[in-house]
């Protein structure tokens, strides 16, 4: 697991563009749920239906960048 701020530079160097707002609304239950955060927002559907929704492909890589930046996959 890194850093928002590792997310961002992580996906900054892949996409050109660090797509802070993937890693905030990802992030977001942090607030609520701490460390266990991970159990909302943080699959594979959910990236899919993120990238559905903006109709921006490089949204898929940067949530599957933080996904596996997260070693959820």
């Amino acid at each position: 697991m890194v850093s928002h701020k590792e997310h961002r530079e992580r996906t900054k160097r892949l996409l050109g563009d660090e797509y802070k707002w993937v890693h905030s609304w990802m992030d977001a239950p942090y607030a609520y749920l701490g460390r266990k955060h991970r159990v909302l927002r943080h699959d594979l559907i959910t990236a899919l239906a993120l990238t559905i929704q903006t109709r921006d492909p490089k949204v898929l890589l940067a949530a599957l960048k933080h996904l596996k930046d997260d070693k959820v996959i």
